[in-house]
Parts: structure tokens; sequence; C-alpha cells
């Protein structure tokens, strides 16, 4: 029974990947005059403030700090006289190599360039209705239904006003050194809310299965051009660089798919396009790591996700990128624990974290801790949660309170440290020892209430942890907090679903409501099943259940 119940702790595991440094530049919007793109130009001196860190200043426009786990939050830019033109500037990233843009103006600037735009949209939208009434006045028809037409005029007169103070704000706002012009129409689209027109929209370069398979097409030409000439010339025309270009574009509309598909919670659909980006090119282990990660995070697929993590770290060993190759040795052992396969995960996360200390050199440095830090202590969590599924009650104890003294004393990493704590309530709350385990519980929660937004799928995890054996209207509300958690962040698919509702299932039992409980365990099996196989332990586990339900009403 405890092994099974850890096997599903383990889905709470999202720890983040590797420190890298993000660059960005603070500059003014990019603007079309007279056609021509006018570029914007860096501004020295602005202020950067990154959580956790102290302030950057941009001293020629351009700073960079060291990013853990592959997100970092932008709390404030400030520069005498300016102000920043998109007011979410400042939230929360995921790392990027492209330079992050912040973009400021001085409020005259932007008032003046709201104003020029007034005038220009007035101008165009008064004559577009002026040449509608002289059409109306020439026309040969009835005086009520003349009169009648030109009260329509007159209504988008004063509809148009709506309409100017609104265009005129965003038009005056848009950085022209980020966009081409296909992408100024899709960010708009996606920006205002309006998924299905940028959905058309993206469509209209053709189907993106179709694109990569004939972008697959000319790689190949280009290799076999010498045997084929004759058969692939029209495939050939385009330079390598032709062919790369290509690429990054099919790409990035990809990742937009992704983001509207995101947007909307439709986390398979994602998926999919993380898997046509992969096929786009099977030699680049980034792609194949990104792929690999979503399913394991997001889709909870961990067959799939070991699948990509294996072929990444393949990859990037062939081409000695070392930093990519431990990476995927982690997230792999990760797999292979959600899995059950505790011996080989425990074996890989070893050689991860052993790569992990050898490669120290490899890695950036945050106040003069290294960055392979947070990556030697995320294995170290790994491995005490792979002692836990394998019943290994005191080298998991010890190796979460190492992980906690050192994450709490040295580095700082709240994510990582609420997550042990977390892994830590759920040994205690097995093994009976309560009192401990809402204490650990508690402080996790102490960590989420600071810090907003930092984790949110450990947070879920955190509730159905604080649920189990209080009491039963407590339990279910705390539940219900993980599912609505849930359902904004993961596919309805992902094996967590299965965890809560086995849960719900098993709190309403001891509440005598039989018939839910017996709803909510073929629920969880479903999702089991599907996710897990029919022979994992928890699929068994719930059938054992269910079977129990059935026997009692019999009864």
């Amino acid at each position: 029974m405890k092994k099974i119940i850890f096997t599903l702790l383990a889905l709470a595991i999202l720890g983040g990947i590797q420190a890298q440094t993000q660059s960005g530049v603070v500059k003014t919007r990019g603007r079309m005059v007279g056609g021509k793109l006018v570029p914007g130009t860096l501004l020295s001196g602005a202020t950067v403030q990154v959580e956790g860190r102290q302030a950057i200043l941009a001293k020629d426009g351009r700073f960079s700090f060291p990013v853990k786990d592959g997100k970092f939050t932008i709390k404030s830019v400030i520069k005498q006289g300016y102000r920043l033109v998109d007011a979410d500037a400042c939230r929360s990233y995921n790392y990027s190599a492209t330079p992050l843009q912040i973009v400021m103006e001085e409020p005259s600037t932007l008032q003046a360039d709201q104003l020029a735009t007034e005038r220009k949209l007035r101008r165009e939208l008064q004559r577009r209705l002026q040449q509608r009434e002289d059409e109306i006045e020439e026309m040969q028809i009835f005086l009520d239904e003349k009169n009648r037409m030109l009260a329509q005029i007159n209504q988008q007169r004063e509809d148009n006003e709506k309409i100017i103070a609104s265009m005129s704000q965003y038009y005056a706002t848009i950085d022209y050194d980020q966009l081409d012009s296909f992408q100024q129409r899709v960010t708009q689209l996606l920006e205002n809310g309006e998924l299905e027109r940028a959905d058309s929209l993206l469509r209209t370069r053709g189907n993106m299965a179709d694109r990569i398979r004939q972008m697959r097409q000319e790689q190949e030409a280009e290799v076999k051009e010498e045997e084929e000439i004759a058969e692939q010339q029209q495939l050939i025309d385009q330079t390598a660089e032709g062919v790369k270009k290509k690429i990054e574009i099919t790409a990035a509309d990809c990742q937009n798919f992704i983001e509207r598909f995101e947007k909307a919670h439709q986390y398979d659909s994602a998926a999919r396009y993380y898997d046509l980006r992969a096929k786009l090119d099977t030699n680049n282990p980034e792609w194949q790591l990104e792929a690999g990660y979503y399913y394991y995070s997001k889709i909870g697929d961990y067959d799939k996700a070991q699948r990509y993590f294996s072929k990444a770290g393949f990859i990037a060993s062939a081409s000695s990128d070392w930093e990519i190759a431990r990476i995927c040795l982690d997230l792999e052992g990760r797999a292979l624990m959600m899995k059950g396969r505790y011996q080989q995960a425990a074996e890989l996360q070893q050689r991860a974290l052993n790569a992990g200390l050898q490669q120290r050199s490899l890695s950036y440095s945050i106040d003069g801790e290294s960055v392979d830090r947070h990556f030697v202590l995320m294995c170290s969590k790994n491995l005490a949660d792979i002692y836990a599924l394998s019943g290994k009650y005191n080298e998991a104890k010890e190796q979460y309170n190492k992980v906690i003294e050192m994450t709490d004393s040295y580095f700082g990493d709240k994510a990582l440290l609420a997550s042990a704590y977390t892994g830590l309530a759920y040994l205690m709350k097995t093994h009976g020892k309560y009192k401990d385990a809402n204490n650990y519980i508690e402080k996790a929660f102490q960590i989420y209430e600071k810090y907003d937004n930092l984790d949110p799928y450990g947070l879920a995890m955190a509730n159905v942890v604080k649920a189990m054996n209080n009491k039963n209207d407590e339990a279910l509300e705390c539940y219900q907090k993980a599912l609505d958690i849930a359902k904004d962040n993961i596919s309805d698919r992902h094996p967590f679903y299965a965890l809560i509702y086995l849960n719900l299932g098993l709190t309403q039992e001891k509440m005598k409501e039989r018939a839910k409980a017996l709803e909510n365990y073929q629920k969880a099996k479903s999702i089991a099943e599907k996710a897990l196989g029919l022979d994992h332990p928890f699929t068994k586990y719930v059938e054992e259940h269910i079977k129990n339900e059935i026997t009692y009403d019999r009864k």
C-alpha cells in the first residue's frame, strides 16, 4: 500500500532543468514611418529588478542574469522620464535564447503617437462613411428608406469613436522591431483572445504536417543532390540557408500553435505541435527534450516522454553537449520512476548526479554559488523519491532532510524547497506520523502563499497531501482545489487526476457515500489504465476498491 501511494507522489516532481543566462535589452519602439522601419534605440541607465536578485543596471541598454529552473520573474523596470509601453512586461517568463526586449517610451511621445494615430484613423473612417453617404444620396429609393440608411451612417460615426480609441492605443504601442508583417496579425489576434481567427490565419500557410513533410523532403534532396537532381529539381532550387530559414519559420509557426492551444487549455493539441516540431529536425536535441518535457509534465505520457529524453540524450552525447546530456539523464530517470522501474531510475539519477558534480566548470555562478548546486540538489531530491517508492523509509527521510537543509540555507530555490517539504510530509503521513506530516505540509503552504504562482502543480499536490487523513469536509475542499488547479495546468488524461479521484473515493467511502465513491474509483481507473497501463500497481489498487464496492452493494 505504501509503495502504491508513493508512486503517485512522484507525479508532483516537476523540478527545473538547468541554469542558463538570460540576456535582454531596454529600448524604445521600432516604428513604421512612411512604410519603412525605423528601429528603436537602446536606453542606458534603466534599472531592471528580477525576483530573488539585486537590481540590474542596463548601462548600455543591455543586461543579463543567470536563470534557475528555466523561469524568472521581472518585478519592475525603471528609467527616469520613461514608462513601460507594455504594462504586462513585469511578469513571469520562461528562459529563452532570444534576448528579452523591454520597451519604454517617454509619456509625451506615446501621447503624440496615439493622437497622430487617432487623426489618421478618423480621417480614413470618415472618408469611408462620407463615400457611403454620397452613394446613398444618389440612390433612387424611397425617402424613408434613405433616411433609415443615413441614420445607420450616423450611428456608425458614433461607433467609430470607440473603435478609434481602442485601435489608436494599440497601434501606438506596437514595437515593429519584433514583428514581421505576418506575425503582426497573428500576435494581435492572440493578444485580443481571437483564437479562432488566429487559427484560421495560421492555416493559410498550409497544413503543418504537410509543410514539415515537404521540408524533410527538401533536406533529403539537398543531401542526395547528385543522385536525384533530375527527379527533385524543384526541391533543390533552394540553398542550404533557404532550407534553414524555412525550418525556422515553420518551427515558429509550430510555437504559435502551441501558444494558441495552451491559452485555450487544449494541452493534447499543443502536444501534437511539439511532436511536429521535433520531427522537423530530428537532430535538434533541444526540440526533442522540450517535446519530452511537455509530455512528462502536462500530459503524463511517461512512455513517450522517456523515448524523447533518450533520443535527446543520445544526440547531445554524440555532439558533446554535456549540459543537455545530463539533463536528459535526470528526466529519463524521472520518467522511469513514474513507470515503477525504480532500479533503472536510480541508476540514471545517480549518473545524472555524478555528471552534475563533474561539470561544475561548465555552469554559471549565482551569488558565488555554482548553478550546478541546483542540479545536484534536484537529483538528490529525485533519489529521495526513489528511496520512498522503494520502501526505504530511513534513506528517504535522510535524503529529504539533506535537500531541505541545503536548499533552505544555501541555494534559496523555493519551488524545490516546497516540493521537498511536500515529499517529506507524504512520507510521514503514509507511515502514520501525522503531527510531523502536518508540520511539513504547513511549511510547504507558507512558501506557496508567499510566492504567487511559484509552482501551480506543486500546490495542487500539496493540497492532496494536506487532505490525507484530514476531516472529511476539509479533505473534499482540498481535493476540489487540486482539481481546479489541475484543470488550468495539465491535460485531462494526466495520471494526477487519477490520484485525486482515488482519494476523493476513499474519503466518500469513509462518509458512507458509496455510490459517489464508486463513481470516482471508476474515473481513476479509466485514467490510470490509459496512462499507466493495466499492470501498474496503482491501476490494480483502484480495481480492488471497485470490486470491494461492487461486493458491498451485492450484500
